[in-house]
């Protein structure tokens, strides 16, 4: 039974209601407990946002997650090639993250060869090690550089975001029948309950699903 297998209240603080942005809290029922917004009842201007049992928020996570592994060129790969058009077309691109880009992947040959010739026997283990740290050493540097270019650029910080989510994915299965915390972790930043009861799932890159079910 989907949902049936995850920890009491994990939605816990990950819940929001968009009509007045408090976050839902679990009440408890005979049949075990909902979720509902914490203004609900306790102010005159009550919030009418309805409640959730625990199985609707897993059924729409579970929908949203394989309707995204379905889709995952449309939603993900044109979203990513939409950004990088805007951004070329206003400032050219990142010319410093290119030529970082470019310098990592130098650097990274050069421990594969060096790696080859350390199998082959051809270099002893001191000057494999010796060479293979110092580049290790750049490629840290370089990525730390990258890294600090990348939060400065909030365009090129949502395309990476982007893509670490298409990471992510290709090491999740084609779809779930039941929830999977370890996946709703990795992706998800928090879930909002539009005014019209539409359960919207925020993913950490961004991007906002709407459930189907």
């Amino acid at each position: 039974m989907p949902g049936a297998k995850i920890k009491k209240k994990f939605f816990d603080n990950k819940i929001f209601c968009r009509h007045c942005n408090w976050r839902f809290k679990a009440v408890d029922r005979i049949d075990g407990y909902a979720w509902t917004c914490a203004r609900h009842g306790n102010f005159e201007d009550d919030c009418g946002t309805r409640s959730y049992t625990n199985q609707e928020i897993c059924d729409a996570f579970i929908n949203v997650y394989n309707r995204l592994k379905q889709n995952e060129k449309v939603i993900l790969d044109e979203t990513i090639y939409q950004l990088q058009t805007l951004k070329s077309r206003v400032s050219g691109g990142n010319e410093a993250i290119i030529e970082i880009d470019k310098q990592i992947a130098a650097l990274s040959e050069q421990k594969r060869l060096y790696s080859e010739l350390y199998r082959s026997s051809v270099i002893d283990e001191i000057i494999y090690t010796e060479n293979t740290d110092s580049l290790q050493g750049q490629i840290t540097e370089l990525r730390a550089r990258r890294l600090k270019i990348l939060n400065e650029d909030e365009e090129e910080n949502c395309i990476e975001e982007l893509r670490e989510l298409k990471r992510l994915l290709q090491t999740f299965p084609e779809s779930i029948c039941e929830m999977r915390e370890d996946i709703f972790d990795s992706i998800v930043e928090k879930i909002y309950i539009e005014e019209n009861g539409a359960i919207m799932i925020c993913l950490k890159c961004g991007l906002e699903l709407k459930s189907e079910v």
